[in-house]
């Protein structure tokens, strides 16, 4: 433990002397090739898409059976729910996760990640905020697995009328041109 935390692996709390992991194995994993290429290609776009929907989004990538945010992009608006980077949530119980179980091998057994496949996004509630609907779609490799998903934790106002379908469609449009400059 002594050399984990030495190098920085590891994180030691003053207060309660608990220990925990630090962003030191995310940072090397972003030192990735396919890692860093998926980031530097997918920030323009989300920031992009923010920017059209007035909603904040989040690129997610699967690490262990959780979901980790790698980017985020706040929407342009008054009030924006962001996520921070390294946000992780077990797959199964968030909407970013199972849409990039339900483009991964065997999904086809489970018919709730099946019925997602067949859609090719997932709009749900959210599983922690009330008024916030997530609008989630796959990025794809070329054999049609994910290799991530760009979440938009939609804020439903009260003096608007949510936009979910709009917001859909230009997600769904840059989830295919990053897959497409990913290749």
């Amino acid at each position: 433990l002594f050399v984990l935390i030495e190098r920085g692996y590891l994180d030691r709390d003053p207060a309660t002397d608990e220990i925990a992991l630090s962003n030191r194995l995310f940072e090397l994993g972003m030192r990735v090739p396919r890692a860093r290429d998926l980031v530097e290609i997918a920030t323009p776009a989300l920031e992009a898409l923010s920017e059209t929907i007035g909603q904040s989004s989040h690129l997610v990538v699967l690490s262990k059976g959780e979901t980790v945010v790698i980017v985020a992009a706040a929407g342009p608006g008054d009030i924006n729910f962001t996520l921070r980077l390294g946000y992780r949530r077990p797959a199964a119980a968030s909407t970013s996760g199972q849409v990039i179980l339900a483009f991964r091998d065997g999904a086809d057994s489970d018919s709730g990640l099946a019925a997602i496949a067949a859609d090719g996004f997932l709009i749900a509630d959210s599983h922690d905020v009330i008024g916030v609907t997530d609008i989630s779609a796959p990025i794809l490799d070329r054999k049609g697995q994910a290799i991530a998903s760009i979440v938009v934790p939609y804020l439903n106002r009260r003096e608007a009328r949510p936009q979910h379908r709009e917001a859909l469609a230009a997600l769904l449009a840059t989830c295919r041109a990053i897959s497409e400059r990913l290749g």
